[in-house]
């Protein structure tokens, strides 16, 4: 059965008539069709977001648009315009996506690097150095990483027979790691990528590891009211932070586990890093050196739902709950009224009160 014809009708496909043959040579070419099918759609986004449809049809912007349209994160539509706007400046590399010769996160890392590059235009061939270092760690020998590829991708072959003696600094990346990209997956190429920015950005004054500017944090809402955290900090920052949360993330047998048995710790060690992590924000709120927030320092916030407040306000008015009085007998009850008569002499200037027919002594 062909391919094409397949893809006509996905859901009539009976795959459980095809040969194992026929499953062994359809699934490659099926991967290789969805690669180049992720790369024309980052074409026409591009070509929504050149020609400004999106916002004709009323978005806010394509990449709104785009998620709405297939139904996708925002996160994920800003992404793909953003790749297609990206690989505009670097056709090499848009070729071979278009070509399904690399798939969509392979792309992402490459144009990712290449943005990062000092000197994009300047020639490649002028340091020797970072192209000897880059051939070795091509062949797999002393990048550290672990991949241990050994992958015959060119361990005798000189870095400038894959990118060219001509080729600028930009362009030499590009074609170095799309050689690489052939044999490795993502999560390779990544660390591939990231051992390359290490080397052209070695006479840095100030590191990204030292760069403080690059530190992010995100701490994001989620549904149920959870809370997700993401970030990451330079090399001293993450290092204080990791001494914090290994002080009081260590186990705790006894009364400190959270089912209450005097036992071995039955928490993760990711539980009792967030449990740390927790306890190093309510100390410092503790302390009472936070900011302002809302006129005052905050501790903890309890939220009640509209629906619990009306809930509330619409029960019985003269109903009572069990061992309390009701809200409508307390209303109307008023306080008792202290007795007339003195319990002690009155003083001189003590006013003297008449006593209530009720409260006279019997004649």
């Amino acid at each position: 059965m062909d391919l094409d014809e397949m893809l006509t009708a996905p859901p009539d496909v009976a795959a459980w008539q095809l040969a194992e043959a026929e499953l062994l040579r359809l699934i490659p070419e099926l991967s290789l069709r969805m690669r180049q099918l992720e790369a024309l759609r980052v074409r026409l986004m591009h070509q929504v977001d050149q020609r400004c449809v999106a916002e004709q049809v009323g978005a806010s912007s394509p990449g709104n648009w785009l998620a709405g349209a297939a139904t996708m994160t925002p996160g994920q539509a800003n992404k793909i315009v953003k790749l297609g706007r990206e690989l505009a400046n670097h056709p090499e590399v848009a070729a071979a996506f278009d070509a399904g010769d690399t798939d969509y996160d392979q792309i992402r890392v490459i144009v990712e690097l290449l943005n990062k590059v000092p000197d994009p235009d300047a020639p490649a061939r002028s340091d020797d150095n970072a192209a000897t270092e880059t051939d070795s760690d091509a062949s797999g020998d002393g990048d550290g990483d672990g991949d241990g590829d050994g992958d015959g991708d060119g361990d005798g072959e000189n870095v400038f027979d894959i990118v060219g003696t001509d080729a600028t600094r930009t362009e030499a990346c590009a074609r170095y790691l799309l050689y690489a990209a052939r044999t490795e997956d993502s999560t390779t190429l990544a660390r591939r990528a990231k051992a390359l920015e290490l080397i052209l950005n070695g006479d840095k004054k100030n590191p990204d590891s030292e760069n403080t500017e690059l530190n992010e944090f995100h701490a994001s809402p989620g549904l149920g009211g959870r809370v997700h955290l993401k970030g990451h900090l330079d090399a001293a920052s993450g290092e204080a932070l990791l001494t914090a949360l290994s002080a009081l993330s260590k186990p705790r047998p006894g009364a400190d586990n959270r089912d209450g048995q005097h036992s071995k710790d039955q928490r993760t060690p990711a539980q009792r890093r967030a449990d740390a992590l927790t306890h190093i924000v309510r100390s410092y709120l503790d302390s009472g050196q936070a900011s302002i927030e809302g006129g005052e320092r905050p501790h903890i916030n309890v939220f009640v739902d509209a629906d619990d407040l009306a809930a509330t306000t619409t029960r019985g008015a003269g109903a009572d709950r069990p061992g309390c009085p009701g809200w409508g007998r307390s209303r109307s009850t008023s306080p008792p009224e202290s007795p007339a008569t003195p319990t002690s002499p009155p003083s001189p200037w003590t006013p003297t009160a008449t006593p209530s027919t009720s409260d006279a002594p019997p004649a």
